[in-house]
């Protein structure tokens, strides 16, 4: 099934059954990546209007503290926001969503599979697409899930999910980071993959699981946690670079 095809809610209740709420992170700001994720959720019969899905409002600080900059900070400060509330609302599994995210585009086929999967396996963490393991050898397969070292870093949050298991854990293993200077040798103020990675490295009881063909992708679109670059200060080319920038998402995913 194409993105232009009747949704199929089948697929949001299968993938709502391997995480039992969803939470989507847009800064308010962004109406323009709030339409994009939102039309990614309607290809499989969710909407923010849902029950299970949560509208997550991004964090904005005013500056930029230890991180490198404001974006970065917010980024962390959302997260961790997502991670509060999850514990808050005793949720055994969730799923979070940053408003850049852009499912693959054989979604619709494969969730099904790798939710199947997952129920045979016991994970503690879960993202969306599998890194380059240094060392490793990862079995091929769209919808083969395999497990990441502890200690290999994983790049990006845009699409991961957690189980409750781990969260009192991380919450304050983060927040400790989140509160240290930049560069502190037990881990200062970075960003939240980083630290996120860190807490894997450091706590290798918990298993992190990845599919070894990604079922999401991050769409290029105008940073919020980088500075900008000269052209994204212009305008004029706002147009201009929103169609690139989708062009270059259908190329992406169509690989």
């Amino acid at each position: 099934m194409g993105t232009n095809s009747q949704p199929d809610t089948r697929l949001g209740v299968s993938l709502l059954s391997m995480f039992e709420h969803i939470y989507v992170i847009n800064l308010p700001s962004r109406t323009d990546r709030k339409q994009e994720i939102a039309r990614q959720l309607a290809r499989i019969g969710l909407s923010f209007d849902h029950p299970a899905v949560t509208l997550f409002p991004a964090s904005r600080p005013d500056d930029r503290g230890e991180f490198p900059t404001i974006g970065t900070r917010g980024c962390y400060e959302s997260h961790m926001g997502v991670i509060k509330s999850a514990i808050a609302q005793g949720w055994k599994t969730y799923l979070v969503i940053e408003d850049d995210a852009d499912f693959s585009s054989d979604f619709e086929h494969r969730i099904e599979a790798l939710v199947a999967s997952a129920r045979n396996i016991e994970w503690d963490i879960f993202y969306g697409w599998m890194p380059e393991v240094d060392g490793e050898t990862v079995p091929a397969g769209p919808d083969t899930l395999a497990e990441i070292p502890a200690g290999q870093g994983v790049l990006q949050t845009h699409f991961m999910g957690f189980k409750s298991s781990v969260l009192d854990e991380m919450i304050r293993y983060i927040q400790a980071i989140y509160h240290r200077p930049f560069g502190d040798p037990r881990g200062g103020a970075m960003h939240v993959d980083g630290a996120i990675s860190w807490f894997r490295a450091a706590h290798p009881h918990y298993r992190t699981f990845a599919p070894t063909t990604p079922v999401a992708i991050q769409r290029p679109s105008r940073s919020d946690i980088h500075s900008l670059r000269w052209f994204d200060r212009i305008d004029v080319l706002s147009p201009m670079l929103v169609a690139l920038r989708k062009l270059k998402a259908r190329l992406q995913k169509s690989h």
